[in-house]
């Protein structure tokens, strides 16, 4: 069809891969457990063979784990590898993460499909989109958009609510991540207005802080393991080994009061070697004890993100909660007393993501050079807006003689029909081949719309694209710019330090085009390819030093490029 799939960012802990069907989302089961969400995981075997998603994820804490690679986002966009020694190669963040969205893929079995939207947290840089644009070729999609991860929770939420306007927050508390975005919707626009977070918060710390601070100490007065604590290899296999159970446990307190660990088979030894087998119970108190700080740093930046936005917590709607750890009682508990009582749990804080970038994908069309079509049908150009506030729009069709290889009968009509049944524009005559009608539209709703042709005798007139839908009640804005773009240049009001100056701001709609003049700091002379003028492109905090900002690449002009002189002091 013409309508994009959609698949979740497989650089989070877990993805998800979701499609709108007739108006509703459909999430994907995905093997082998069936379950809505991935692991994001990647294990080489000794024999050389790749396993992806869960059975990777199993492997990830046994010894020789470092043949086991999670937790990508964190190193998307650098140069850093993940080396395995079974393989006996390096593979980058792009190329694990293209791997998981092959395994996405494969979760959807009734159709082909070479086009999706992913999502990206609200804070990746340019370097890190760029590089989610890789994975998403090597993963062998022809076509795919990007949107923001708090856009795409928001769409969630907003599915079956009527005429909101104002902010909200999303609290986005991942495995490994913490993201907080401030959305607001203003006569129908949604968009992203700011944004904070921490690359180094989430659910895995909470699981570390169980096996650190309740495992290894009662292990430590049980048992004897002081040889095993000092040696580096040793305690990390230790600690590794009790990893599931302390993330089994994380989940279990969320229902229960109390949990206790205790594994089937033996997963451990003392000093000498021997097998030991013990069961350890933890306390949601104490279990609340351990993560309180971990909850009151990610509710601290959203203080700061509203403070520095001059909003109260009070003046938001709702804060929409993502990410498995929203689950924690406390976690909730803290977040009602703190920021805003009301929170809002009616949608699944896993799979809220992959629901909303499904509506998104629902709604916008493949671009015609990237569609597969049968030119024995009669081809159409439809004129439509994807999303809208309108309750009444008109719809432009058109059709396309030159790319129809059969003939087309000297009268044709048009009927357009709305996926509910309950309503259609009858049957229009185009005449030159042109026609416009008035589609009535569902408010706050996905549209579904098909498009049927009909020669004079009343007989169907195959034809594509034969289906669209239109979004009511929400237009996206386009994306803000996550973080300042400038050049390295010499400030004087820095004491003539070298630093970023800001050319785009942070929060700039895109696409824009800035200007700014520089200063040429010494003479490049034509003919000279040793003179060289160097404009040095960074991302993140303007005014401040370039090394604390991403490189982003960089623009020369050599005196070999001149043909007359260009002095120092020029502009």
């Amino acid at each position: 069809g013409s309508i994009l799939k959609m698949v979740t960012l497989p650089l989070s802990t877990n993805s998800s891969i979701a499609r709108v069907d007739n108006g509703k989302v459909t999430i994907f089961k995905i093997e082998p457990y069936k379950k809505t969400i991935m692991p994001s995981c990647v294990h080489f075997t000794k024999r050389k063979q790749m396993y992806v998603g869960d059975l990777a994820y199993n492997k990830l804490f046994k010894p020789n784990g470092n043949n086991t690679f999670a937790e990508f986002k964190r190193t998307m966009g650098s140069d850093d590898p993940y080396d395995s020694s079974h393989t006996g190669k390096s593979y980058s963040s792009e190329e694990l993460s293209a791997e998981v969205l092959k395994q996405l893929k494969l979760s959807v079995k009734d159709e082909e499909f070479s086009s999706v939207v992913i999502t990206v947290p609200a804070d990746f840089d340019q370097v890190q989109i760029e590089a989610t644009r890789r994975a998403a070729e090597m993963a062998g999609f022809e076509y795919f958009e990007l949107l923001q991860e708090p856009i795409a929770a928001s769409l969630g939420y907003l599915g079956d609510k009527k005429n909101i306007e104002g902010n909200w927050l999303v609290f986005d508390l991942g495995g490994g991540t913490f993201d907080a975005a401030l959305v607001n919707m203003e006569e129908g626009i949604m968009k992203v207005v700011d944004h904070a977070g921490d690359n180094h918060l989430g659910g895995e710390n909470m699981d570390w802080s169980i096996v650190d601070e309740k495992i290894i100490p009662q292990l430590e007065e049980e048992f004897s393991i002081k040889e095993i604590m000092k040696d580096d290899k040793r305690r990390k296999e230790l600690r590794n080994a009790w990893k599931p159970y302390a993330e089994e446990t994380k989940i279990a307190l969320s229902e229960k009061t109390a949990y206790i660990i205790e594994p089937e088979e033996s997963i451990w030894g003392d000093d000498k070697g021997n097998e030991r087998e013990t069961a350890i119970k933890i306390d949601r108190s104490e279990f609340e004890k351990l993560i309180s700080p971990m909850i009151n740093r990610a509710i601290n930046i959203c203080k700061e993100l509203l403070e520095k936005n001059k909003l109260d917590s009070s003046e938001l709607m709702t804060i929409l909660l993502a990410g498995g750890p929203t689950y924690i009682p406390l976690l909730r508990e803290k977040v009602r007393n703190e920021l805003n009582e009301n929170i809002n749990i009616s949608i699944d804080p896993l799979t809220i993501v992959a629901q909303g970038a499904a509506i998104f994908a629902s709604t916008k069309p493949i671009p015609e050079e990237k569609q597969k079509r049968d030119f024995t049908k009669i081809q159409l150009t439809l004129g439509y807006p994807n999303t809208t506030v309108e309750k009444e729009i008109t719809f432009g069709i058109k059709i396309d003689k030159k790319k129809t290889s059969e003939s087309i009968p000297i009268k044709v009509f048009a009927e357009v029909i709305r996926d509910d049944k309950t309503w259609t524009t009858g049957k229009v005559e185009l005449e030159n081949d042109v026609g416009a009608v008035q589609l009535q539209l569902i408010e706050d709703s996905t549209n579904g719309f098909s498009v049927q042709l009909f020669d004079g005798a009343g007989n169907r007139l195959e034809c594509e694209p034969n289906h669209f839908s239109i979004l009511q009640g929400i237009k996206i804005s386009q994306p803000p710019l996550s973080h300042d773009i400038g050049v390295s240049a010499i400030a004087r009001e820095y004491d003539n330090k070298e630093i970023m100056i800001p050319i785009v701001k942070k929060g700039t709609s895109l696409p824009t085009i800035r200007k700014r003049n520089f200063v040429v700091p010494k003479n490049i002379r034509p003919g000279k390819s040793a003179d060289v003028l160097k404009v040095i492109v960074w991302e993140g905090k303007g005014k401040t030093y370039p090394t604390r900002n991403v490189w982003m690449g960089k623009m020369e002009i050599s005196g070999d490029m001149l043909s007359s002189l260009l002095p120092e002091g020029s502009k």
